[in-house]
């Protein structure tokens, strides 16, 4: 009984220093994402409409978003040729838990439609802030937000919203039977109120993040892409 005692004590212990060990990595990544924020911004202040450049100066990048109400959704687009990468390093290439946002490797820049993720956490890092739009009422304030590439910019003008499992809804659409079909059915999974209207004849764009309420889940957020000549850069 004592042998069994002490070796419950051990396992609490290495239990117990496992979880300070794995809080303390979590808060290091969480400042270093933090700090990241700024360098960013500052970055993008002084080169002002010069955004395409800084876009550049950063390897593997291949685009910039910014939904100007969050505090964190000001990043760099990040893509390399698999889906895992960015999932552990952030965009400098450091190991980092929680990633960088990143389309999707089979995709290219310039297709019909772009689908990127990011990490959800308890945090306003990465696209944890994409669970706003899933209330109408903020999608009513908030109804679009900003994607530069290195060829435009574009205004994405929110279609729908809504939480769902994996197995529920394919991405992909491979021709243009298929993209409307697709576009009719994440209208039909749709759970909040928005103005804007989407047809075949329009690019898309998908923001994807786990949902922190149940992470068997995922948070889609989809919007029209329209290319715009001239606009003044949002920063928070």
């Amino acid at each position: 009984m004592k042998r069994f005692k002490q070796i419950l004590f051990v396992c609490s212990f290495v239990l117990l220093l496992y979880s300070m060990i794995k809080i303390i990595t979590i808060k290091k990544d969480e400042r270093n994402s933090k700090e990241a924020i700024p360098q960013f911004i500052s970055a993008m202040k002084k080169k002002e409409a010069e955004i395409n450049t800084f876009i550049n100066e950063i390897e593997g990048s291949i685009g910039w978003l910014t939904i100007a109400q969050t505090e964190s959704i000001n990043l760099p687009i990040m893509q390399t040729d698999n889906n895992e990468y960015y999932l552990s390093h952030d965009a400098f290439g450091n190991e980092n838990i929680f990633g960088a946002a990143f389309l999707e490797a089979e995709i290219d820049s310039e297709n019909k439609h772009l689908i990127i993720h990011g990490h959800s956490t308890y945090e306003p890092l990465m696209f944890t802030e994409l669970k706003y739009f899933l209330d109408s009422d903020y999608v009513q304030k908030n109804p679009s937000f900003l994607y530069y590439d290195k060829k435009g910019t574009y205004l994405c003008e929110i279609v729908s919203a809504y939480s769902y499992q994996p197995t529920d809804l394919s991405h992909y659409a491979f021709d243009e039977q298929g993209y409307q079909e697709y576009l009719d059915l994440i209208l039909s999974y749709n759970t909040i109120s928005s103005s804007a209207v989407i047809t075949s004849k329009d690019r898309l764009i998908t923001l994807s993040t786990c949902d922190m309420r149940d992470t068997s889940y995922r948070i889609l957020v989809h919007a029209k892409m329209t290319e715009i000549t001239k606009i003044d850069i949002i920063l928070k």
